[in-house]
């Protein structure tokens, strides 16, 4: 590895008990960090909305906006593009009212803690 004057810089030599007697610090700086930032005060609230779910949900989407083009190939016809369309409207509908509710509790100051039945929308 070069240094600033172009000659070559070793590598410390360090143990291996040595390391392992660093990690403690490593951890408590990279946690400190982790804890001193605003955009991660969703540590101690409820889930966050799944990717692959959400993902999934953007699939079915695209069905429904563009069916016969998207999904698989012959699924959707004249006689049932109605069915098919009101089951991803379905799906979506169920998919994404799970995923948004906990989004949706995470911009509130509710933590997992205090979490119960909100009285004026019936949620839980």
């Amino acid at each position: 590895m070069p240094g600033t004057n172009g000659s070559a810089v070793e590598p410390a030599v360090t143990d291996r008990n040595e390391l392992n007697q660093q990690i403690p610090a490593y951890v408590d700086a990279i946690v400190a960090s982790v804890l001193d930032e605003p955009r991660m005060k969703h540590l101690d609230r409820v889930q966050l909305p799944n990717r692959d779910v959400i993902i999934e949900c953007i699939k079915r989407l695209r069905e429904v906006l563009f069916p016969g083009y998207f999904g698989k190939r012959g699924q959707v016809t004249a006689e049932n593009v109605k069915f098919r369309i009101g089951e991803l409207l379905l799906e979506l509908s169920d998919a994404l009212y799970e995923q948004v509710r906990p989004a949706v509790r995470l911009n509130s100051p509710i933590t997992a803690e205090k979490m119960g039945r909100n009285h004026s929308t019936g949620l839980r």
